[in-house]
């Protein structure tokens, strides 16, 4: 996995396949300048791809450099502006009665972002040192 098959994917339009590639990337660097391109688009940002670049953000907040760590945070900030709301609603709301697939996955994005975004905040302390 390299940076073409992230670029294939972001000429192609398909974010989520970007972000997805990423994902396996191990090159903090790549991650960083792919998010610092994403904090410029937010508009293009869903709930969808929060949830996918939520685990890059977390690899970022590991990273050695501190660069890495503040762009994370940046965007964990304003996308938290964004869809925090979204997400304490759809995890607060009683689950639905009869069958509604798309708010089943709406329901099940935002309990997932929300596991993520616990253990972002149980290791802050660690992460402002």
């Amino acid at each position: 996995m390299d940076l073409q098959v992230v670029r294939h994917f972001w000429e192609q339009n398909d974010v989520k396949g970007a972000i997805n590639a990423l994902r396996k990337l191990p090159d903090h660097s790549v991650q960083a300048d792919v998010v610092s391109v994403l904090m410029e688009k937010m508009e293009i940002l869903t709930l969808d791809l929060f949830s996918c670049l939520l685990p890059v953000l977390i690899s970022l907040l590991d990273s050695n450099l501190e660069r890495h760590a503040n762009l994370s945070l940046d965007m964990l900030l304003k996308l938290v502006a964004v869809f925090g709301p979204v997400i304490h609603s759809a995890i607060s709301a009683p689950p639905a009665i009869g069958v509604n697939l798309q708010a089943e996955h709406r329901r099940e994005c935002c309990n997932q972002c929300f596991i993520q975004l616990q253990k972002i905040q149980k290791n802050l302390p660690v992460i402002i040192r």
